[in-house]
């Protein structure tokens, strides 16, 4: 069901993070994204949800060593008879992951609890009229993803998650800093499970604001890239307050967690700095020292990497390597 000008929907969030350090000369990490959109029904939300999402996963593109895959499917393919349901099972299916890359699946659109016990909802892949045959659980999509053992594994739903029988805020992505996706992104291992709603309640959202569950995860996790310190025990706490909605039948929108991560020793910068070998090289100066790097000058402290290679450390404690 979906009631007018207003996104019913349910959002899950699962992380999956394991320190695996890249051996040296390894291509960089992968981030693959898949993001699933109704970007037919126009008054839930589902477009800017979808923008939105896009320009976080560049943001993590940017900031950290991983590098975007990005596969959409939107529009025509998630209408009736528009084949959305296999499409979305093949990507998942399909998807090759090694063992340092991250997952994110996003799905935004109409939904709801097929009422078996599980806390999590079905996602209507092909419209709101979507068979039951056809529904996605969020449940298989974890289980599926989880079981390819990606570094970091997100997977998040925002639509219904009420029974078959029965204003967001914008996250500020200004003074975020990479080495706050670092320790966001490479930091933290375990998983996180969150939905916009508890089960018998609506998720809302808009046009104009997007998904309400999505905007307020959005606004914390951006929040918290504002920190020195970033911390998903933080950032999940603040996406899950009780969002005031006016609805005759709800008038809270109750989100859902289940954290559990763990905090590691250190950020595994050697995954980093094989990408940056990669990514980065570059001819040396005349005087022997690298050229400067895309993401910061190494004009000191040059030293013989054991592989042969020059590196050096920039300002902020990066070591970055070049190929003679």
């Amino acid at each position: 069901m979906r009631m007018r000008k207003f996104k019913v929907h349910w959002a899950v969030l699962t992380l999956l993070i394991s320190m695996v350090a890249l051996p040296t000369g390894v291509s960089a990490a992968t981030l693959h994204a898949i993001i699933v959109a109704d970007t037919n029904d126009a008054d839930i939300g589902a477009q800017k949800d979808e923008e939105d999402i896009k320009k976080l996963v560049e943001n993590i593109g940017q900031n950290t060593c991983l590098q975007p895959a990005i596969t959409t499917i939107d529009g025509a393919a998630v209408a009736p008879g528009g084949g959305g349901y296999d499409k979305v099972k093949s990507a998942i299916e399909n998807l090759s992951v090694a063992a340092n890359d991250v997952v994110l699946f996003y799905y935004s659109g109409h939904g709801a609890n097929a009422e078996t016990g599980s806390r999590w909802p079905g996602l209507g892949v092909e419209g709101q009229t979507t068979p039951r045959s056809r529904w996605i659980e969020l449940a298989w999509v974890r289980d599926t993803l989880k079981a390819k053992n990606p570094r970091l594994f997100i997977a998040m739903a925002d639509a219904c998650n009420v029974f078959l029988s029965g204003g967001g805020g914008r996250g500020h992505q200004r003074g975020a800093q990479p080495s706050a996706y670092e320790q966001l992104f490479l930091g933290y291992s375990g998983s996180i499970v969150a939905s916009g709603s508890i089960p018998e309640q609506y998720s809302f959202g808009g046009a104009d604001t997007g998904g309400l569950f999505t905007q307020q995860f959005l606004k914390s996790l951006y929040q918290g890239l504002n920190s020195a310190t970033p911390d998903w025990n933080n950032i999940m706490n603040q996406a899950i307050q009780a969002i005031p909605v006016r609805h005759p039948q709800q008038s809270v929108q109750q989100p859902q967690k289940d954290v559990q991560v763990i905090k590691s020793r250190g950020l595994p910068q050697s995954a980093c700095a094989a990408s940056d070998n990669i990514l980065h090289s570059s001819p040396l100066h005349p005087n022997g020292t690298p050229s400067p790097s895309p993401k910061g000058t190494c004009a000191d402290n040059v030293y013989e990497h054991k592989n042969g290679q020059r590196c050096c450390v920039d300002k902020g404690g990066k070591e970055h390597c070049y190929n003679d």
